[in-house]
This record gives structure tokens, sequence and C-alpha cells, in this order.
């Protein structure tokens, strides 16, 4: 992309040295330097640093009313202070609860710098933490200031965020009592004389400060802070430097790994300082600076014909080049699964790329192992090198069993600030380490330079999610730094909860403020949710455009499936409906034209709610499930050519882990039709690692489908086959949510608990998902009569309660008029199943009862992202300050769970029955002996059945 110069880049320097020289006059107090002796007595503070350093900084502007005024004050402070000797009387101490901060009368840069430091260690939130989603919502809907100006007057010291109540310190008063100030520093007071008058002589800075909307623009107090972040990080890592400070400067910053102070107050923010201005100064540099991919696989015609539209979209893309590097990019890839998008969106991305410079983009996803799936698929079929794409996934034991399958090589934790993410790959090339020199020595983790540098990274969209989820420490940085130095491809969004969401329309919006290109790949999108995006990114890339002197124009938008592609400037929301709902018609026309190849019926069940003690009749179901099984076996069996016995593979779809367990061992028990054996095997998302990791090797190699008699070489199923006289065998997957995204898994038929309208169409995408010639005249799917939930109550109409979450989009708020699938999946969809029912535009009404899954999920997706209301969501980007607070994210967290997640790792044990035993995995990691004396004692029973 074409370097554009930032109008407020040398602001942001500035801004940045300002913030730096004040953040941490608050350790100037008696109270924390007696907690930097030497074996004191620790105790947690009333009042966190951050604040009191504001409420230093606020006493020394005390009476100024413009910026001009206290910039003077400041850069003459030596001579203030000796006139005034008593100006720290005029301090606000605060006591056993918080003050309202009150600052709303002070001068715009003055206010930017009060958040600026009370926010660079954690991001302001303004409700006690502890409340739940519920309370914090409503807080938002009648409490939030909607403006700049009651933001500064309602900031305060919130209750776990810089006030602990429970802090048991003997003397807190000791936090507002000083003997010294950093400030009393003469090379302190050097420094502030420098950047006040710089402040003072830029132009473009005083022409903003006469307003503080200006000086608030997001682009520039998020870089800023970003960089002060940054600066603290690097500055602390190192060690003392003390020609920086004051001779014996008696005021203390922090202490060493041992314990013992390291540096002096006054050296350290002037270190901060110098650090900050320097990463703000490279900022601009930052995508020039790094390696960007060229590679002539990307350009190679792919000449099989289903992927022919590969071909149109790159050249579509091509040509829009120049017009996104003004624009910004904003494209939906909707082409249907099995089409091949993982190559067709690195295609499209890599042509919006300046041939001369070359390309890079990342790629998130939402699974772990789909990460390492989709950077494994690219480097294969593009014949990319370990220097050119780098996988980032969360987990450490996911990234080893995976490497082990593909014999890959072993993977490097990145430090720190990736927290426990895992390289795969990932090379700084010499010239790159040359070109970023000075901004190599900001990050003290090599290996997350050597990830930011790689141009081509797949990852999981948790790690880029920090960009506006991280609420304390500087996890945020490397993925901002990403999206200021590429593009984003965002790999089935729609995959996610819907109380996700929200958190991925923030990210969307950050990677618009940041001046990313954006591609979203699905082919079950609703509008809502996409023209819902669409605004996030258009505001966002607006700011970009008014930080980099570009016109506040639209925003290049493009439409990609197997059919066609449509482009066109958009302006506005309305605009952009306008525009999707044309691609969309034209392809639902043409997915009507396509023959059926999946149908469902609804599987006919007796009463099959469970008696005391048991939520369903599980041997009843489970019969019934065998029986449906076997027909289906009767219709899409494969015959082996040698041997005449006849296999079929199947999925039973479960929307939740609870009832398969019981029901698994309930078909265990059931007798098979004559002659017929069935294998079962059970797969979802909690199972052990290592044992998921190997079931899904084996059903990667068995669901592959294209050569229908290879299954019959498989050693899985050679092993089932050849052992036995029996000719019909049925294997059947037992599974959860899991089975139904990414996997390029191959069945002949499923039979569904339903949980959305989403749920159906993305699993019946697995049935036949490679056997593209072969057409449904009769059902290949069969659709329980209600959830498993609705099966347990007999899903009588009329019922209210919800019973379509989680997953699902039923709540109290938004309910089913039936919990019947016959009421709820209409006959025309279920005798042909594909996207259509997501796709379509839905007239909306005000109703919470609904009389179809189809209209319930479009009804939620509009209140959330197409409402004209600013709520939680829009609020984000529509509001002035959402970004200066961390209470979106904690009234809509991303993958947020009520029941925290703990890793166990299984151990051998003669003590144990089964001679095995849990341990946590932290400590089998660090002492394995002592783990197994604290193992937990989960133990697996072993499942006796009567069916052999």
């Amino acid at each position: 992309m074409k370097q554009i110069a930032w109008i407020n880049g040398y602001t942001i320097q500035i801004i940045s040295a300002l913030a730096a020289l004040l953040h941490d006059l608050g350790k100037s107090s008696i109270g924390f330097q007696e907690k930097l002796k030497p074996n004191s007595i620790f105790y947690a503070d009333q009042y966190r640093h951050e604040w009191i350093s504001v409420r230093l900084f606020e006493a020394m502007i005390q009476g100024c009313d413009t910026d001009e005024k206290w910039l003077n004050r400041l850069a003459n402070w030596n001579e203030y202070q000796k006139n005034h000797p008593h100006w720290l009387q005029s301090l606000k101490k605060e006591s056993q609860s918080p003050k309202v901060g009150g600052f709303r009368e002070l001068p715009p840069l003055a206010q930017a710098l009060i958040w600026l430091i009370a926010s660079h260690h954690r991001v302001a939130f303004l409700a006690k933490v502890e409340k739940d989603r519920t309370e914090l919502k409503k807080f938002w809907e009648k409490s939030v200031p909607d403006t700049l100006s009651r933001f500064y007057n309602l900031l305060s010291a919130s209750k776990g965020w810089l006030f602990n109540e429970n802090s048991k310190h003997p003397d807190p008063n000791q936090f507002w009592t000083f003997s010294h100030l950093a400030s009393d520093s003469l090379l302190w007071q050097k420094a502030m004389q420098r950047w006040a008058n710089k402040a003072l002589q830029h132009l473009p800075l005083t022409e903003m400060l006469k307003s503080v909307d200006n000086i608030s623009d997001p682009f520039i107090l998020l870089l800023s802070r970003l960089s002060l972040i940054t600066a603290d990080h690097h500055y602390s890592s190192l060690t003392a430097n003390p020609q920086l400070g004051d001779q014996n400067f008696p005021l203390w910053a922090n202490t060493n790994a041992e314990g013992q102070r390291k540096q002096h107050l006054d050296e350290h923010l002037i270190g901060v300082c110098q650090s900050a201005v320097r990463f703000a100064h490279l900022l601009p540099k930052l995508r020039s600076s790094l390696p960007a991919l060229k590679h002539k696989a990307f350009n190679k015609r792919n000449n099989i014909d289903r992927f022919q539209w590969q071909n149109r979209a790159f050249d579509v893309a091509k040509q829009l080049r120049p017009l996104t590097e003004q624009q910004g990019f904003f494209a939906v890839n909707m082409a249907s699964t099995g089409c091949g998008k993982t190559i067709g969106n690195a295609r499209i991305m890599y042509a919006l790329s300046n041939p001369e410079v070359g390309a890079r983009f990342t790629i998130a996803l939402g699974l772990r192992v789909l990460t390492l799936q989709t950077g494994s698929a690219l480097k294969e079929k593009l014949k990319l090198d370990d220097d050119q794409i780098a996988v980032l996934v969360g987990g450490e034991a996911v990234n080893r069993l995976f490497s082990l399958s593909q014999e890959k090589r072993g993977s490097e934790s990145a430090e720190e600030w990736l927290d426990t993410m895992q390289i795969d790959g990932g090379f700084v090339t010499e010239n790159a380490v040359e070109n970023i020199a000075e901004f190599k020595t900001l990050l003290s983790s090599e290996k997350a330079r050597n990830l930011l540098q790689t141009p081509l990274v797949t990852c999981t969209i948790d790690y880029l999610m920090n960009a506006s989820e991280c609420l304390r420490g500087g996890n945020h940085i490397v993925p901002i730094l990403r999206l200021l130095s590429g593009d984003l491809i965002l790999d089935e969004p729609d995959d996610f909860d819907q109380n996700d969401l929200p958190a991925l329309s923030r990210l969307v919006h950050l990677a618009g403020l940041f001046g990313s290109r954006v591609l979203l790949s699905s082919a079950t999108l609703t509008p809502d949710l996409i023209s819902g995006l669409y605004e996030a990114y258009q505001s966002g890339r607006n700011i970009w455009n008014h930080n980099n002197q570009l016109a506040q124009n639209s925003v290049c938008c493009a439409w990609f499936d197997e059919f066609s592609q449509q482009t066109f400037s958009c302006s506005d929301v309305p605009i952009f409906r306008e525009q999707h709902k044309k691609f969309v018609e034209k392809r639902i026309e043409k997915l009507k034209q396509q023959p059926v190849r999946r149908s469902a019926n609804v599987l006919s069940l007796p009463d099959v709610k469970g008696g005391e003690n048991q939520t369903l009749d599980w041997a009843l179901l489970a019969e019934y499930l065998i029986k449906q099984a076997e027909d289906f076996h009767k219709t899409f069996f494969t015959e082996d050519n040698d041997s005449h016995k006849k296999i079929s593979i199947g999925l039973i779809r479960f929307s939740n882990i609870r009832p398969m367990i019981p029901t698994i061992m309930a078909m265990l028990q059931q007798q098979c039709a004559e002659n017929t054996e069935i294998h079962i095997c059970c797969y979802h998302s909690r199972q052990l690692l290592l044992l998921r990791n190997r079931l899904e090797q084996s059903l990667d190699k068995l669901l592959n489908r294209y050569d229908p008699q290879a299954i019959f070489n498989q050693p899985e199923i050679k092993i089932a086959v050849e052992n036995s006289d029996i000719e019909n065998h049925i294997f059947i997957v037992v599974g959860s949510p899991v089975t139904e995204v990414g996997r390029d898994h191959d069945y002949d038929w499923a039979i569904i608990d339903p949980s959305s309208m989403r749920s159906v169409i993305q699993l019946a995408g697995r049935v036949w998902r490679h056997r593209t010639e072969k057409m449904a005249e009769t059902a290949n799917i069969a659709l329980l009569p209600s959830n498993w939930r609705g099966l347990a109550n007999s899903a009588e109409k009329g019922e209210y309660h919800p019973i379509f979450y989680h997953p699902g989009f039923e709540s109290n708020e938004d309910r089913l008029n039936s919990h019947l699938i016959v009421d709820l999946i209409t006959t025309e969809q279920r005798q042909k199943i594909d996207a259509i029912a997501r796709i379509g535009f839905v007239e909306h009404s005000e109703s919470t009862i609904h009389q179809t899954l189809t209209e319930l999920e479009h009804s939620v997706m509009a209140k959330m992202f197409h409402n004209e209301k600013t709520n939680y969501i829009n609020g984000y980007w529509r509001t002035e300050n959402a970004k200066l607070t961390s209470h979106c994210s904690l009234v809509a967290p991303f993958r947020h769970s009520k029941q925290p997640m703990e890793d166990f790792v299984c151990l051998p044990d003669k003590e144990s029955d089964w001679h095995y035993a849990f341990a946590y995995s932290d400590k089998a990691y660090q002492d394995l002996f002592s783990c197994v004396k604290e193992r937990h004692r989960f133990c697996y029973q072993p499942i006796k059945t009567t069916n052999p």
C-alpha cells in the first residue's frame, strides 16, 4: 500500500512525551517509596499510583483555563515553584470513597493527558467491574456519558480500577503525602520545558486545542497510549541509566527481580519519554519498514472448473487496488462450501497489494486447529516458505499435537505480550531487521518481532481481539501493530455465538481506524450482521482518512461468490444495504437453479420424555436413531468392488455435549438389524486433547471422499470390515457443534439435533461435500422434531420458555411461538437445504415472538446490528468516548464463560485403579513429581454394553 503521511504524527509524539513525563508522578508518595524498600511488607494500595499522578498533575495546572497557560507554567516549573511554594495544598486528596473527577473544566490537552495517565496500566471503566452483564448493560443504556464533557466530569477512580476498597494498608494517607516530588528534578524540568515548548510551537496541535473533540480523536489517543505503554514496558525492562536523571535523586520508580531498587523516578520518566517519542516517530513508517510478500503462486490461474471464480475475483481485486488505497476496502466472499474460499481469499488480498511493495495480511479464524490447517494449506498450495507465513494459535498442546501429526518443525512460544500464543514459522530477513532497527529496540520479545514482521499470518481471532479487548497490560500492542501494517481476512465470522459478535464488530471498527482492508468470508452471513460490520468499518475508516489527509469519501466495497463479482463505492449504510441486497438476490436466484443435494425430513419420534431422574428416555431415543441410521444406510451405502460389503458413514449432531454420552451408551445397547453392524465414535470439544487430535487425524482421512472406493483402503475400515462376515457396516460419528464448521469432512447422511437455522445449513454442508455429482432424490438428512431440550419437555406448542440457546438465538427477549421443527423450519427450507434462509433479506417486526428459526435469527441480528438507536454494540463507534473505556468489553466480552476453564494433563499412576491420574497442567509443567501426588482423582469408567 502506498505510504501515506499522518497529519498528526508529530502531535502523537508530543502528547506521548508529555504523558510519559507525567505518568508516574504518583510514585513520589511516601507510601509508594516505602513499598520499594527491601524487605518491606506488601499491602495493596488503596489508590493506585496512576490516580495519584492524575491528581498531582491537576494540582500542578490549577487555575489554568487554557492549554497554553499550563504549558507555559510547566515549561517554567522551577520558577513557578519558587513563586508558589504551597501549590501542593491544592491537591485533591481522597480517602474512603473515590470522588467524581470533575475534570470537565480542564482545557482539552489536559483532559487527554488525564486519560492517558490514568489508563497507562488499566483501561478505565465506569461502573464497578463486579456487576453482572445485565446490570452493566442497563448502566450503559441509562448512565454512560454520551459526550466527552460528561465523561471527563464523571471520570473517577472506580472500584476495581484505580481504587481498592479491600486495601488493608495501615496508613493509606501515606500515598497522599510527599517528602520529595519527581518534578523537583532539574533534568525532569529540562525535559518538560523542551516538550511543553514543542507543544506550544506546533501549529497543528495549537489549532487542534481549540476544541476538545479534536484532541480526543481516537487515532491520536489510542496511538499515544500505545506509545506510552510500549515505552514504559521497554524502559522498565532495562538496567538503570543514572545519567538521565539528577545525581543522587532520592525517589525510586521500580525494583529488579531480586527486590532491589533499580531506576530513579526522574530517570524513569525521562527514559520513558525518550522511548515513547522514538516509538511514535516510527509508527507512520511501520508498514513500509516491514517485509512484504511477493509470490508468483498468487498470480497463477486456476484451471479447475469449480475454482475458476478465484481467477475472476483476483482480476476484480487487482483493478480495485488504487481505489482501495484511498477509500479502504470492505468485501464479502459468500462462495459456497467446498469452492476453495481459503485460497480465493488469499489471492484477493494479494491482488490488492502494490506489486512493487508486496502483500501483508492476516487470516483470522475461530478455532485453533483450523488455524493450523489453514496455514498448512496455504503453505502447501501456494508453495510458501516459513519466512513468508507465520501461524499463531493459543494453546501449546494444540500446536504440538498438530505439528506431530504433520511431521512439521516444533513451534516457539512468543513471550510476554504474546501471552501463551504459539508461532509456527515466521522469520525476519536481514533487510527487514535493518529497516526497523530502532523499532526492534522497543520490543523485548524477539519472537513477537518475528511474528509482526512475517508478511502472511494465520491466527486464531482471539489473538487479534486483544486490540480492543485487552483491559490491562500490553497484550493489545502487537495486534494493533498488525492492523496498522497489514490487511485482514475474517474467516467464518458468524461461527461465533451471537454474544461474541459485538467484540467482532469492535475489531472490525479498529481495522478501519488503523487503515486495514477487510474481507469477510462466509456463505451464511446475514444481511444485518454484514451491514453492521460495514458501519463499524466505515466509521473507523473515516477516522483513518481524516488523519491521513484523504477525502471523507465512500468505502470501496466488493462482493464475491462462485457465480459473480460486484463492486460499488458505498458512502453510508442504506447504500451498502441496497447494493448487498442486489448481490444477494442474484445469488439466491443462482442457488435456486442448483439441483437438490441436501434434503431433510423430520424424524418421527414417540414421546421420549424421561421419567424420574432422567432427562430423556435414552433407550427409546437410541432405538429410533438406530432405525433412521439403518434406513439411510439402505439408500446411501457405498459398496466395495471386491468384497461387495456395504458401508456408510453418518453423523448424529447434538446441540450440546450433555445428551451425547447417555445417547451413545443407549445406542451401544441396541440390537442391530440382521446382517448389520454399527460402529460408533464420540467427537466433541471437551475430549482429552490427545484423543481428539488422534480422532481428527483419522476422520480427516476417512471422510476424504473424492474417491468413493478409497474408503475401503483406510486401516480403520479394513480392520472393521475384513474381520467380520457381516455385509452392512454403519459408521456413526456422534458429535457436538464442533463437527459442523471448518473441517473438510464428507458424510453420507446426517441426523441433526437443531439449535439454529445456521447450524442446520452448516452441518448439511458436510453431507456429500466432496461428491458434487450426487443429487438428493430422497432425504439424506433427518431433523429431530425439536432440539433435545424440547424433547425433554414434550415440545408442546405454546411453551414460551427458551430452549434454542447455547447454542442458538432464543432468549427471554426473543422467543419462539413453537418449539416443533415442523413449525420452525418451513417445508420448502427442509426440501432443499441451502444458505438462502440465512442470506436473504427478511422483513422485521417489532414482535418478540417469532414463528420460524429464520425469522428469529434475522430479528436478533437486526436488533444488534441494524439498530437506529445507540446501543452497547454500535455505541463503540457512535459515541465520542466509548473507546476511552472498557465498558463495551465488560458488557459484551469476547468468549465470555461463567465457568472458568481449567487444563489438566493425564499422567501414569500405578496407585490408581485405572493406572492413570489427572493433574493441573501448569503444575505438571512446573514439577511433574509433586503434581502426581496432588492429582485430581478423575477416572474414566469403561462402558459395558450388551451389543458386541
